[in-house]
C-alpha cells in the first residue's frame, strides 16, 4: 500500500506507534487516518482503502 501511495506523493509516512493497539497511522502532512494492521504483511479492508482515497483526495483506481 505504501509503495503505490508513495508514487502519488513521496510524503505519505506510517507511524506505527500513533495508533490506538494495533493501528497504525498514515499521514500526510496534517492530515492523518488510523487503520488496523496485525502484520506487516497482512491485507488491508478495501472499505480502509476507500477511506484513505477519499481522506487523501487520492485518483479513485491507485489501488486497482
Amino acid at each position: 500500500m505504501l509503495k503505490r501511495l508513495r508514487k502519488v506523493d513521496k510524503g505519505f509516512t506510517v507511524f506505527v506507534n500513533r495508533g490506538k493497539g494495533s493501528h497504525r497511522m498514515l499521514a500526510l502532512g496534517a492530515n492523518h487516518y488510523p487503520f488496523p494492521c496485525h502484520d506487516d504483511g497482512s491485507e488491508i479492508h478495501p472499505r480502509y482503502l476507500h477511506d484513505i482515497i477519499r481522506r487523501f483526495q487520492l485518483p479513485p483506481d491507485i489501488f486497482d
